[in-house]
């Protein structure tokens, strides 16, 4: 009797670590090789590869490739709803002519119902504009079709880049979110009057952010820093362990007030130059 070879005397728990090291985003060819190529490695790549979708809005590059994505992906969790519990991030690469769907258009909803149900793993969310500064063609719509059912219960962490009229409930009711990221990124204009008319709740509810990162502090930034300091905070900001920020005179102002609110939790800073590599990292 041929002895087995010795990729088969592995323990899952083994196997799981040395995919561990691979990147679903730039190791995906090699993950889809693993997953044909032998039974004992395919729960491992396919938890990899169906770690992260992708979907675009339709323009004039892309046309008609959403839609064709979604079918595929909805028969892939039709025919295997495991895999629904595989998917930890969703990224929306986003253009103002073209947005719609997140909140109204039906396969979608279905994609996000297989990938949020109880029992899944959705945890990261990115939101891009592809065309700065691009927006939701319907913010109410959004709130109530995508973001209450899907998103606000899921997500633990969420990055906005290059959007404007983003609704303030993505991080209001959004509990469970931790760590942010904004870039070119602002809210809806709101009341300030209106978060103290709800005060309470707004203090019991909103998340207690653990990581904030931002590259300017205007917009989203500073509306959320506001918030807090008036006592209404769309996000708390006094849980904070790390800020990175953007190096620069004009950003120590709001990083100094950040360190004020986040000062019996913060642990480190990070400002970033224009390179990849801080230029100070430490408290």
């Amino acid at each position: 009797m041929e002895a087995q070879p010795p990729i088969f005397r592995l323990c899952s728990d083994v196997i799981d670590e040395i995919f561990g090291r691979l990147n679903p985003r730039e190791d995906i060819a090699t993950l889809k090789a693993c997953s044909l190529a032998c039974k004992l490695l395919r729960p491992s790549s396919q938890r990899l590869i169906h770690s992260r979708i992708v979907l675009y809005s339709n323009t004039n590059h892309v046309d008609g490739l959403r839609q064709k994505r979604i079918a595929l992906l909805l028969d892939i969790l039709q025919n295997s709803p495991s895999i629904g519990k595989y998917v930890r991030e969703l990224d929306l690469r986003m253009d103002t002519s073209d947005n719609e769907w997140v909140a109204q258009d039906r396969s979608f909803m279905n994609l996000m119902s297989y990938i949020t149900s109880p029992n899944n793993n959705l945890q990261e969310l990115y939101i891009t504009g592809t065309s700065f500064p691009d927006q939701f063609a319907d913010a109410r719509s959004l709130e109530k079709n995508f973001l209450e059912p899907f998103i606000n219960p899921a997500i633990c962490k969420l990055h906005i880049s290059g959007m404007v009229n983003i609704p303030v409930s993505i991080l209001s009711s959004s509990v469970n979110l931790k760590d942010l990221t904004l870039r070119l990124t602002d809210l809806e204009k709101y009341d300030l009057s209106s978060l103290k008319l709800n005060s309470s709740q707004l203090s019991s509810q909103s998340p207690r952010l653990r990581t904030l990162q931002f590259n300017r502090p205007e917009g989203a930034t500073t509306t959320l820093l506001e918030s807090a300091e008036a006592g209404y905070p769309l996000a708390n900001l006094s849980s904070l362990k790390l800020i990175v920020a953007p190096g620069g005179m004009s950003h120590l102002e709001y990083i100094q007030r950040m360190i004020v609110l986040a000062s019996n939790s913060l642990e480190e800073i990070r400002i970033i130059t224009k390179g990849s590599e801080p230029l100070f990292e430490g408290m």
